[in-house]
């Protein structure tokens, strides 16, 4: 009678054991012969350095609609080629000018127009008479400058026939160094935070174990849907970069001290 007594509090206390959840399980001091991984401390966290933009993308473009394809391109084709050559005639190397998009499309036009007329293959049938669509042909230039420079830019641009805008981004020649002093301080935010959840917990902070990133950068706003423009005879637009930040997150671990 003792043994089964025994063995029926051996099952139990075996079932008892298999409702725990596996975190519990896994917390629970194991013999001098478990190999699983060195307690440790995980942290993310960021850092981040604010800047004053020197390069700006000023993007615009030139449009043209007809009847004909071939015209619509050809129109297209020497308005580029006027921006383009205004550009170059303020210092602006070829390099610093890219062709970002080119478009031509086939337009239907909807509006109908005339009287209505009834000559239809049945009788009484009301037609009204096809209007012709139209091509229209676009093309996007996209030019690199100093900030101080992207309002004349614009300027000029518009003057040579570009008839639609694309907006500014900005961006800094210093990119890779800010991006490495916001590593360096995601880094001391990371130790900061490690050394406060190490002594909430009662223990000693060791050694790093591993440092990843996780991405980084400041922001590129993209280009703004274009918009059409009127030739401006008045002064160049002023251009203010403002600043910006770039951001960098580190994922850090730290080892226990035992």
């Amino acid at each position: 009678m003792k043994l089964m007594i025994f063995a029926c509090a051996a099952v139990l206390l075996s079932a008892a054991a298999s409702s725990f959840p596996a975190e519990a399980v896994a917390a629970t001091p194991v013999g001098p012969g478990f190999n699983g991984p060195p307690p440790s401390i995980s942290v993310s966290a960021s850092g981040s350095v604010t800047y004053a933009p020197d390069i700006a993308h000023v993007t615009f473009g030139v449009r043209a609609q007809s009847e004909a394809a071939t015209d619509a391109a050809a129109q297209v084709n020497t308005r580029a080629q006027a921006v383009v050559n205004e550009l170059r005639g303020m210092g602006i190397t070829d390099a610093n000018i890219k062709t970002s998009g080119y478009s031509l499309d086939y337009q239907q036009n909807d509006n109908n127009v005339g009287p209505p007329i009834s000559t239809g293959p049945l009788s009484g049938e009301v037609h009204r008479p096809i209007s012709l669509g139209y091509y229209v042909a676009s093309e996007s230039i996209e030019v690199t400058v100093a900030v101080s420079k992207a309002g004349a830019a614009l300027d000029g641009a518009i003057k040579a026939g570009a008839n639609q805008t694309y907006g500014l981004s900005y961006d800094t020649s210093q990119r890779d160094r800010l991006y490495r002093q916001a590593l360096s301080a995601g880094i001391a935010s990371a130790r900061s935070q490690a050394v406060a959840l190490a002594a909430a917990a009662g223990v000693q902070l060791g050694n790093v174990i591993s440092i990843a990133t996780g991405g980084g950068g400041g922001p590129m706003p993209g280009p703004m849907q274009g918009r059409l423009m009127m030739a401006m005879s008045a002064p160049a637009p002023p251009v203010q970069g403002g600043t910006d930040t770039i951001e960098a997150t580190v994922n850090v671990i730290y080892a226990i001290r035992p």
